[in-house]
């Protein structure tokens, strides 16, 4: 998390409950994160487009829910990779108090993306990707820090090693 936020200037972290042991915090890739805010600067919609090996989608979504994992893991091919993507946003009208995922304040959606079609639906009470940005100017989605600022001297450098090793190869 950290190391992409110094890097990369913005960093994701997702919480998730697990029954019996409580929260449970693992860092994002940047490379699968895709953000957006409402007019106040404040993130309202996170997309994540990710892969999972058959089996895990499976064991994910349930059987009857991924029947095309289903198929590849009966087919003794249960370590194929399939994308999916994972779309929370802010619900437009919640329902005040309710427990119930399909009324709460944030929406989830997975979606199997070879067959364009929903493998579960839920909620969040609050926003499960807690993105942060190093810092960023108005108008700006992503945000710029330490790794935008050293971006061209590390480049200067790999510039002048290529040379120097072509230099040393002649």
């Amino acid at each position: 998390f950290y190391t992409d936020l110094t890097g990369f200037c913005t960093s994701c972290l997702y919480v998730e409950a697990e029954p019996g042991f409580g929260p449970k915090f693992s860092a994002r890739p940047m490379g699968e994160i895709y953000i957006d805010e409402d007019f106040s600067g404040v993130i309202t919609i996170t997309y994540r487009k990710f892969e999972l090996k058959a089996w895990q989608a499976v064991a994910q979504f349930g059987a009857k829910n991924v029947p095309n994992a289903l198929s590849k893991v009966e087919g003794q091919n249960g370590d194929e990779d399939m994308e999916y993507l994972h779309c929370v946003r802010k619900r437009r009208q919640p329902l005040p108090g309710s427990i119930f995922a399909k009324g709460m304040k944030w929406e989830s959606v997975y979606i199997d993306l070879q067959t364009k079609k929903v493998v579960s639906e839920g909620g969040y009470h609050e926003n499960p990707y807690l993105t942060a940005r190093w810092s960023k100017d108005a108008g700006e989605l992503y945000g710029r820090g330490p790794g935008i600022t050293s971006l061209p001297s590390a480049k200067m450098l790999n510039a002048i090693w290529r040379t120097y090793i072509r230099s040393a190869e002649k």
